[in-house]
């Protein structure tokens, strides 16, 4: 290996001296110039593409032969005559762009009988994501990508056309450079921190292209990992003429985006009087009252509020808490030189990433390190390698369902309380709204509560592709990729979640191995062109973890597991393997018909042998009608083709279920602690509480997709419309049995699901002239995901949230329903108002139904779109691309919980007066804080039954205390139905303002600045923080915003430049 190495090099670094520079440009016949031409030299491997303004340079010898080709456009081959070549080319009807899909298997796009959409690098890389994956948001169909929160290094959650598993995997598969890598990571849970997605460690600036597979077809020989789409990710690589330099720094500036309103009239307390350390905030208005001085109060350093008058003349003043927020600002640098020549190249880069989130403390730091090199030795064998290196280092900070989350804290605390006078007092007691009780400061957790990670990673392929014959070659890949991941995760003393002082340090250890050998053939035989391939794969995966924690800390900030006597200590190990041999033959008929067969058995350790060695076949069918005499002369019709494809793959059964295992013993009684083994120096193990399954077999996907690809009028209009009809079943699913028999659960194949939908992406090239290009990229996807089957017995599955509310998986339901308490409702759906004067509700007010949860809609929406437009005026380039979100529904809770507390901003209208006899007075009481709630009289008679005659309500009431800290609110026993709100939007997801710097030295080959925004704009009816986000992070169970912490948008101005 490492004289392979060595020899890569020296020839990567050899430059013939016959040569030189060529130089030129490549335009349309208008003279529109045409960016990202490829001119190579012919039989040779030396090639490089053209500028945005269709300038090359490339080193050639009078009397080479240039190939010139783009996209829709006929290729030309042309002698080098002179030291400058400018080159016309004519547009053409064909679609013959080379794409690279399964195994590194190569097709004609025309040919192709599956959607696959491709993003470049260039546009990723202006994007600024610390994940790659967010750069791909909006900018395909069929693709839904979450970030849980605008955390620096939060996690990103990502499906492709919807979800196909209950409780399974339902995110796609990566491939790098034809080797599939760790992916994953990032559930969080309804409190803790936000974990980063393993997807983040990838430099986005090392990325060339990302294409994704959609469909069975698309993925199916990858296998039973890749049932859920495939991100086939292509890095950057050296090309043959002069070294190519590139350095790349951008400066990024980040700031909270949306965040729920908040009323600052009135102070804390209750029923109108102020009480210091009270939880909520129904005291007086702010503006009467004053402080009294009071030193010995010394939870606020002017003393305790009095009404006016009563103290010493400083005015009480209202608070703003979204003061806690920072600037979060970054800074990524990025530099590459790449090289080669007829038989080498190599692609060398180094960068780094430091950034600050908008949370004080919250930060992540990744330093990558990448190798791409090839070699040709002789004409039957090349040799390609790459080698890359990741460190990150991140600081998380607390969040959700957590008294010490941030948010929950924050959003809690009255107007009239300033967090930022003091969080610690010097005894290091905390300094809080609740006089030390209740709910971490926010400055307290973000100082004092830290989770840290450092990850070190390495992904590394090498391939050999031998030529046996012209048409025969054999192909070897394998990649290994691993990553060391260190954690701690520190409490402080007198924090309120581990109030006696909390640390713990873990490590996790993660590593796939992946091989292929493949065999592929080409024959013509007629007017038949025949392409097959076999091949063979091995997979495996390694994972250990270690976990050991302190509790009870004796020495205040002294962060050692040795710091205490309280200590458990935890260790897991994970490991399976698979084989599989595959299979695809490619049968093109005169252009015009193209048939794909393909077949994969695949042998998996996570199921027994009997079900195992399962074969997954695929089928395709392109028909490229406008190859058809009566339709070739059609004026307006460049390009048409049919297709149709069926495939069956399959989703892989956890592993370790098919037996029963024992577990760290515990047991717990609700009320105390309970006890966890091992318990005053005995060890303790119990059987799992879920039997397992020796029958076990993987998910079933069935999947059908048709779709038609239209060119119009000369390369002016691409269209690609998709439908897609997957049926899944056995599903896997935890289904209850007998406690009488030892376990309360077995994990089994019972459910099924279906999912279809349609996809349209439209390509226009509006404007095209010497100084003007306008070009539209457009998607449209609607995408149905339907549960159609559970176990028997079973009505729904938990995928995650609370008691109230759920998301569940319900047979007959949509598929990441939310599902909790709504009000008490007539056969028509009308909500009950209370009519009756006689019983314990307030009349003219509605009552929570809580007889049993209902489905409140679904996480998933109705349909998406989004339109990225690119501008080009002379040397001036701007991209701006706007997401539509329809329909999708979200459980408000942040906004729900803060009514109760008296703290949201629709609490403000709370004054109310009342006459003698209890009535409103509407004389006194302002207009706006007065209501009539939609619906219709009702009541309860005494034998518990519903009486109402449909007449519509008309009684004003108050939302006042008693409303907010009732039923309108969450801890007040108010519905979940109250709290859940559509999640529409329309946003400026991206905008890129660049420019072309003219008049550079000799030296730098090309220069651009640029200013690029994310998230500027968001028109929204949501009432929280950014509808986009997960409280769980990335997991199955979306929809859920209780504190979570708050979006970002970001600001950034770069500089590239080529040498």
């Amino acid at each position: 290996m490492k004289k392979i190495f060595f020899i890569t090099i020296l020839l990567q670094s050899f430059i013939l001296f016959s040569q030189q520079n060529i130089t030129g440009t490549v335009t349309d016949p208008t003279g529109v110039p045409l960016p990202g031409a490829s001119v190579s030299i012919e039989n040779t491997s030396i090639g490089t593409t053209t500028d945005f303004d269709g300038n090359f340079s490339i080193e050639a010898t009078i009397g080479d032969q240039l190939v010139i080709s783009y996209i829709g456009y006929t290729a030309k081959t042309l002698e080098v005559t002179s030291s400058v070549i400018n080159i016309v080319l004519d547009s053409s009807n064909e679609l013959d762009e080379v794409v690279v899909t399964g195994i590194g298997l190569t097709k004609s796009e025309r040919a192709l009988a599956y959607n696959v959409q491709s993003v470049e690098g260039e546009e990723i890389s202006y994007k600024q994501n610390e994940d790659f994956v967010n750069s791909l948001n909006g900018a395909t169909s069929g693709v839904q990508i979450t970030s849980s929160s605008g955390d620096a290094g939060a996690s990103t959650f990502i499906t492709v056309r919807g979800s196909g598993s209950i409780l399974g995997n339902n995110q796609p598969l990566y491939v790098v450079d034809g080797s599939p890598i760790l992916s994953g990571g990032g559930f969080s849970g309804t409190g803790g921190v936000n974990f980063s997605s393993r997807s983040i460690d990838l430099n986005p600036n090392d990325i060339k292209s990302v294409k994704i597979l959609k469909g069975g077809a698309a993925s199916a020989l990858y296998g039973v990992r890749a049932s859920n789409g495939v991100i086939l990710i292509e890095t950057k690589k050296g090309s043959a003429g002069e070294a190519k330099i590139e350095f790349k720094s951008s400066y990024i500036i980040s700031q909270v985006s949306q965040l729920p309103e908040r009323q600052d009239k009135y102070a804390q307390g209750n029923n109108g009087a102020w009480i210091g350390g009270f939880s909520r905030t129904w005291g007086p208005k702010i503006s009467d009252l004053e402080y009294d001085g009071d030193t010995a109060y010394r939870w606020d350093p002017y003393g305790s509020l009095v009404a006016k008058g009563e103290g010493n003349g400083r005015p009480a003043r209202a608070y703003d808490a979204y003061d806690f927020f920072q600037n979060g600002v970054g800074l990524n640098n990025h530099f590459s030189i790449s090289n080669g020549n007829d038989n080498s190249s190599y692609y060398l880069s180094i960068s780094n990433l430091d950034k600050e989130g908008i949370i004080p403390n919250n930060t992540y730091e990744r330093t990558t390190a990448r190798f791409n090199g090839s070699s040709k030795f002789k004409d039957f064998l090349n040799i390609s390698s790459s080698f890359a290196w990741t460190n990150s280092d991140e600081v998380q900070i607390q969040k959700g369902s957590n008294v010490s989350g941030i948010m929950l804290g924050l959003l809690r605390t009255p107007a009239s309380f300033d967090n930022s006078a003091g969080y610690e007092f010097s005894d290091g007691t905390q300094r809080n709204y609740r006089n030390g009780g209740g709910y971490d400061n926010p400055y307290w957790a973000a100082n004092n509560i830290a989770y840290e990670r450092n990850i070190n990673r390495v992904n590394a392929n090498l391939a050999f592709d031998f030529k046996l014959q012209d048409n025969l070659n054999l192909r070897y890949n394998a990649g290994l990729d691993y990553y060391n991941e260190v954690d701690s995760n520190k409490f402080k003393i007198g924090s309120r979640d581990k109030s006696t002082g909390y640390y713990n340090e873990s490590q996790y250890y993660n590593q796939i191995f992946n091989s292929d050998l493949v065999l592929d053939y080409a024959l013509e035989f007629g007017d038949l062109d025949i392409g097959a391939l076999v091949g063979y794969n091995i997979y495996s995966q390694y994972a250990k973890s270690l976990f050991g924690d302190a509790t009870d800390l004796e020495i205040p900030g002294f962060y050692q597991l040795n710091n205490s006597s309280n200590n458990t200590t935890s260790g897991s190990t994970f490991n399976t393997r698979s084989q599989a041999f595959y299979a695809d033959v490619q049968v093109d008929y005169k252009n015009l018909l193209y048939l794909g067969l393909t077949a994969r058995q695949e042998w998996f350790t996570t199921i027994p042998e009997a079900n195992d060695g399962v074969i997954y076949p695929s089928a395709s069918l392109s028909f490229v009608f406008s190859e058809l005499d009566a339709i070739k002369n059609i004026p307006f019709l460049d390009f048409g083709k049919l297709r149709f494809s069926t495939a069956t793959t399959a989703n892989p059964a956890t592993a370790y279920s098919t037996t029963n295992y024992f577990f760290q013993g515990s047991t717990s009684d609700g009320w105390t602690d309970g006890v966890e083994f091992p318990f005053k120096g005995n060890t303790g193990f119990a059987i799992g509480g879920t039997v397992g399954n020796p029958d076990l077999k993987h998910e079933t996907m069935e999947s059908r997709e048709v779709g038609i690809e239209l060119k119009l009028f000369d390369g002016l209009i691409d269209l690609d419309y998709a439908y897609f009809h997957d049926e899944n079943s056995d599903l896997l699913m935890t289904v209850p049995v007998a406690t009488s028999s030892g376990f309360d659960a077995v994990y089994t194949n019972a459910a099924s699901m279906r999912k279809n939908g349609s996809e349209l992406s439209i390509n226009a090239n509006l404007v095209r002239s010497n100084d003007i290009d306008w070009s539209l990229r457009a998607n449209w996807s609607k995408i149905q995901n339907y549960v159609t089957g559970l176990a028997d017995g079973v009505d729904n599955v938990f995928l995650g949230g609370f008691t109230d509310p759920q998301v569940r998986a319900v047979a007959g339901e949509r598929y990441g329903s939310i599902f909790g308490f709504d009000w008490v409702r007539d056969s028509n759906g009308n909500v009950i108002i209370n009519d009756d004067p006689t019983d314990s509700y307030r009349d003219g007010y509605p009552w929570t139904d809580t007889s049993s949860m209902v489905s409140l809609g679904s996480v998933i929406p109705d349909w998406t779109a989004n339109f990225t437009n690119n501008i080009r005026y002379k040397d001036f380039n701007l991209s701006f691309l706007i997401d539509v979100k329809s329909g999708g529904k979200m459980y408000n809770g942040t906004v729900f919980t803060m009514n109760y507390f008296g703290t949201s901003k629709v609490t403000e209208n709370r004054e109310v007066y009342y006459t003698s006899a209890g009535t409103i007075d509407f004389d006194k009481t302002p207009s706006e804080n007065i209501v009539v709630i939609d619906g219709v009289y009702g009541h309860f008679d005494s034998d518990g039954n519903l009486v109402s005659d449909g007449v519509q309500n008309v009684t004003p009431v108050v939302l006042d205390e008693d409303w907010f800290e009732g039923d309108g609110g969450n801890f007040g026993g108010g519905p979940t139905a109250l709290a859940v709100e559509p999640t529409d939007w329309i946003r400026l997801r991206d905008v890129t303002l660049s420019y072309n710097l003219k008049g550079l030295p000799k030296f730098i080959d090309s220069a651009n600045i640029y200013f690029s925004g994310k998230n500027l704009w968001v028109k929204t009816p949501y009432s929280g923080i950014d509808p986009e986000t997960s409280l769980v992070g990335s997991s199955n169970a979306q929809g859920f915003d209780y504190f979570n912490s708050p979006g970002s948008k970001s600001y950034t101005i770069g500089l590239n430049l080529s040498f």
